[in-house]
């Protein structure tokens, strides 16, 4: 889980939180979220990213 929250950092964009989709499915519901897409994050591939918005009111 490390190693994938540093790549997604390294992928990030000022001011965002960008999230994996395990969590984008543990929180979906509860925050809005934007697809990013799919990004190629080095040793695991392509995964589905997302950008963390807003809780849900």
């Amino acid at each position: 889980m490390v190693n994938t929250a540093s790549r997604l950092e390294s992928h990030g964009v000022p001011d965002r939180v960008h999230v994996s989709d395990a969590v984008f499915q543990r929180l979906q519901g509860r925050f809005t979220f934007e697809a990013r897409g799919a990004i190629e994050l080095k040793g695991s591939g392509p995964m589905n990213t997302y950008f963390l918005n807003a809780p849900v009111s």
